[in-house]
């Protein structure tokens, strides 16, 4: 039997209820040992035990960004960048893609020239189906 330790967290409880709904039974026994924490609180543990995260966890909405038309007012105080697994990951929104040049422009500009080098391939996936979107992103 194989066991996977799979870290979903709270409020990513619909991807936890599809992965039951995929897992094998008899093949694979998974666990969900923080499915009843925020991340906030993982960024409590991370911080106490490593003492440090990356920094791109702490650039945060701000009220300058609603009065810019950047975010909207509930959004104050929110990450920017809910993860930092691909910058910029191919299946960001056109919004996630121009927060990235915003904050990292060297990394947007390096993708827009990938992009560039390839017959019909674009940023912005903001047409993407459902279906096709990238599992290990949040989408804003």
């Amino acid at each position: 039997m194989t066991w996977f330790l799979i870290g979903y967290v709270r409020h990513e409880f619909g991807r936890y209820r599809r992965a039951v709904k995929r897992a094998s039974s008899g093949r694979t026994k998974d666990a969900y040992p923080i499915l009843s924490w925020t991340d906030e609180d993982c960024f409590d543990i991370v911080r106490e035990v490593i003492g440090w995260y990356p920094a791109i966890y702490d650039i945060r909405w701000t009220a300058a960004d609603v009065a810019l038309g950047l975010c909207e007012k509930w959004e104050i105080g929110k990450r920017v960048f809910p993860h930092n697994n691909c910058l910029p990951c191919k299946n960001m929104t056109k919004r996630q893609l121009m927060t990235v040049g915003r904050f990292f422009p060297a990394y947007a500009e390096r993708a827009q020239r990938a992009a560039d080098l390839i017959p019909g391939a674009y940023w912005g996936r903001d047409d993407v189906p459902e279906v096709f979107k990238c599992d290990a992103c949040d989408r804003m």
